[in-house]
């Protein structure tokens, strides 16, 4: 990924969380993608892309949380 485009990522995810969030800042993040070839069924390709300096302790922190939050059913509220 060029430098221009990381940059633009993270300034996308920042914009977004600064929206959606009460202004709060993104110290990190852990974004993992599946794309899939327009002309090709079935093929499925996974990507991973972190913040710069995530450390792996912190992005396996990060994937189990959002493992946890996946998993969750709505009656798990109640």
């Amino acid at each position: 990924m060029s430098a221009e485009t990381k940059q633009a990522l993270d300034d996308a995810i920042q914009a977004h969380i600064t929206d959606e969030c009460d202004g709060r800042l993104v110290n990190s993040y852990l974004m993992v993608v599946c794309s899939e070839h327009v002309l090709i069924a079935d093929s499925h390709n996974y990507y991973q892309e972190a913040s710069n300096g995530l450390p792996f302790h912190a992005a396996l922190g990060l994937a189990q949380y959002l493992r946890t939050a996946v998993e969750r059913t709505p009656d798990d509220d109640e």
